[in-house]
């Protein structure tokens, strides 16, 4: 394989296209919320970074949109008991 062919393997291999979600979850009370979320949304697969605001009961989620979507990531959250508004 020449350098071109194993560069263009390597540029698909490592290509994300990232995405944001940003949600307000009304049911977001308290700091074991905030991590009870974080862990699950963490262990979502293709989900990078996860923020979660309990004050101002926000979530934001940053992911690969090849891997995962925002609606399965919608229903993560309502499925953990906060849905997302």
């Amino acid at each position: 394989m020449d350098a071109q062919a194993n560069r263009e393997r390597l540029y698909e291999r490592f290509s994300m296209t990232i995405a944001t979600l940003n949600a307000h979850c009304p049911a977001i009370e308290c700091p074991a919320c905030a991590n009870f979320i974080r862990r699950s949304l963490a262990a979502t697969p293709g989900v990078q970074a996860v923020a979660v605001n309990f004050a101002g009961k926000s979530v934001s989620v940053r992911y690969d949109a090849d891997i995962a979507s925002e609606s399965a990531l919608r229903d993560r959250l309502t499925q953990a008991g906060y849905p997302p508004e």
